[in-house]
């Protein structure tokens, strides 16, 4: 059993191994930050808008939700993160205006935002993941790469409806994941089918490594039993 044990806290050990070995650039790429913009041309003064952080790692999840400013003036900007061991991605919230008055203090009005319990409160279907950079070609004149959204919209049952003008879509050649995930159902937060650069042999070694040694181990019980 206490070899079952140890194999079991390497296999644990794994991805947090792989986050710190970096991935290798392709030849002919470079690499650039990558984040999200969200704009909007109306003054939705009726609402008030805030993000909820999610941050996984592979004991806990936790969701933090915090008022943004976002008007026609003040876009807003969000980076998200994903590793093998660590991912932070966000999810945009809107409440109406005087909603928060029935909640005693800010920390209440938070958690029942996160709670998804605040009458009123619409969120967007698009989930902002991915990695804090992405690789573009070297001959690419961009500093950074900006995945921009525009608010076009807020309805009672739709929620935060956004547009992606056709500007923002990246280079065509750009290995690197770019883009948000879309959640189809409004009341419930989506899967994120993302997967970090070079993570997807972590998973399948993972899953071998798990098949074999369940397999001896199951064999080594079953000759005891006999015995």
């Amino acid at each position: 059993m206490k070899w079952l044990i140890a194999t079991a806290a390497v296999l644990l050990a794994v991805p947090s191994v792989h986050a710190d070995i970096p991935v290798p650039i392709p030849k002919g790429f470079k690499e650039v930050p990558f984040k999200y913009r969200i704009a909007t041309e109306q003054d939705f003064s009726d609402y008030s808008f805030y993000t909820v952080e999610v941050s996984e790692l592979p004991a806990a999840s936790t969701r933090t939700a915090a008022p943004v400013k976002l008007d026609p003036k003040n876009p807003l900007s969000l980076t998200p993160t994903s590793h093998a061991s660590f991912s932070k991605r966000y999810e945009l919230f809107a409440i109406p205006k005087d909603a928060g008055k029935k909640y005693a203090s800010e920390k209440e009005l938070l958690k029942a935002i996160v709670g998804w319990s605040v009458p009123g409160q619409v969120r967007a279907k698009t989930i902002f993941a991915g990695e804090s950079t992405t690789q573009i070609k070297e001959s690419d004149p961009r500093k950074e790469v900006v995945a921009e959204h525009k608010i076009e919209k807020i309805d009672p049952k739709l929620g935060i409806v956004l547009t992606s003008p056709k500007s923002a879509t990246p280079a065509k050649g750009e290995p690197g994941k770019i883009g948000s995930e879309e959640c189809d159902d409004p009341d419930e937060p989506a899967p994120i089918a993302y997967t970090p650069k070079g993570g997807t042999w972590v998973a399948g070694l993972a899953a071998a490594c798990a098949f074999v040694f369940g397999g001896l181990w199951i064999a080594r019980r079953g000759r005891r039993e006999l015995a």
